[in-house]
């Protein structure tokens, strides 16, 4: 198995496009970040892909929904849908830009 390290970037880089993405600045990144290594050590531990890639990308793919998860479960963030649904509620339709 590769070294650790190699996989952590992943959940850091993830943990940044979450930040530029709007996340609220209440937000902890290290709380993000503890819950992006965890799912990189159960997907580490539960399977075996061929490839780096295809592990790299595996872990990219579930560490994401597992932080998206996280923030749904705190009450801190919503689908897109959702958003512009309760925009559209209080009269904002033209206050955020698509």
């Amino acid at each position: 198995m590769q070294s650790l390290s190699c996989y952590t970037e992943i959940v850091d880089t993830l943990v940044a496009k979450l930040k530029r993405a709007g996340m609220p600045p209440d937000i902890d990144a290290e709380d993000l970040r503890q819950v992006g290594y965890l799912e990189m050590l159960r997907v580490l531990r539960r399977t075996a892909p061929p490839t780096r890639i295809a592990i790299e990308k595996l872990i990219a793919r579930r560490v994401r929904t597992a932080m998206l998860r996280h923030l749904r479960r705190e009450g801190r963030w919503r689908r897109r849908a959702v958003r512009v649904a309760s925009y559209e509620e209080v009269g904002c339709g033209g206050c955020i830009s698509d």
